[in-house]
């Protein structure tokens, strides 16, 4: 094992061991946990962190849905950072703005500054300076709508939603990993005729198939967070967001069914994990919406893109 992935599986381990322990199902139904949040800040799990290691920590968290915002933190700080601007304290999120207005911004309420970035720069805008109406998406998490004043942007252009949509599927890889647990372990204690379920063809088949869509999901999302640099390969990640957004639908309807209605009720846990499958596949971009990005990219370079 090589150094650089003995230090990966290592962060994750530790990551995991926290987030057991600190985001219980009633932590997480509460959408937000400012204690979480310090735990994770003073343990140091993304300080420093390349962003291989960044990626693992990120998806252990969406393994416990970690009610933080501690992918779009790292997004924001990195963005910062390459554009030499000084990192506030606290929990940061990110948005692109249209005419002022920012929709479905992350844990907006809860930042200590938001930084809006686009193709043409970026801004580091402190609370003082926007409104919030607060929003939710389908699992509940924090999407806020936000009204800025104008701003001017500085340093390079950043793709916002070329890096938030690797972000989304770096985390439905993790929710993925869950629910295959969380399916597996219901099949296998839950009895029908006498016999577990997943002694039944049907019900084993359908567990081989959410496996082979969990590993296909995470296989993507990896070649694109293992590919990364100054330049992107940017059919990477819009490859991994198609994939992980196909798996991600086909995964919570295979989970539900094996679960019964048990798994639709508000205190299983399933759902914490299957309405986050069905958000992230849609944000930073839906599936049709990257096929378009995909197919032209493949359109002008086909050939070397296959081989």
């Amino acid at each position: 094992m090589s150094d650089a992935l003995e230090v990966r599986e290592l962060l994750a381990a530790s990551a995991a061991d926290l987030f057991r322990r600190h985001s219980p199902t009633e932590v997480v139904a509460g959408g937000w946990s400012p204690q979480l949040w310090d735990l994770v800040e003073r343990a140091g799990l993304v300080e420093g962190a390349a962003i291989p290691e960044l990626a693992a920590v990120v998806r252990v968290a969406a393994q416990f849905a970690a009610p933080i915002p501690l992918g779009e933190d790292a997004l924001a700080r990195a963005i910062l950072a390459r554009a030499e601007l000084s990192a506030p304290p606290g929990p940061l999120t990110v948005a692109e703005f249209h005419e002022g207005t920012a929709e479905g911004v992350p844990y907006a309420r809860w930042a200590t500054a938001i930084v809006a970035a686009n193709v043409d720069g970026v801004a580091l805008l402190e609370p003082a300076s926007y409104r919030v109406a607060e929003g939710t998406n389908l699992a509940g998490e924090p999407r806020d709508r936000v009204e800025a004043a104008s701003f001017d942007p500085v340093g390079p252009g950043v793709a916002l939603r070329v890096w938030g949509a690797l972000l989304r599927s770096i985390q439905i890889t993790g929710a993925l990993e869950r629910v295959l647990q969380l399916t597996a372990r219901h099949a296998a204690e839950r009895t029908q005729f006498g016999q577990p379920l997943n002694r039944f063809q049907a019900v084993a088949h359908q567990l081989a198939e959410l496996a082979r869509e969990t590993a296909a999901a995470r296989a993507t999302a990896e070649a694109a967070v293992d590919t990364l640099g100054e330049d992107p390969e940017l059919w990477k990640i819009a490859a991994a967001k198609i994939r992980c957004g196909e798996a991600a639908g086909r995964a919570a309807a295979i989970a539900h069914q094996v679960h019964g209605a048990i798994g639709f009720t508000e205190e299983h846990v399933l759902h914490h994990f299957t309405l986050r499958l069905w958000s992230w596949r849609d944000e930073f971009g839906t599936e049709e919406e990257w096929a378009f990005v995909l197919g032209g990219l493949m359109r002008d370079g086909m050939w070397e893109a296959v081989t």
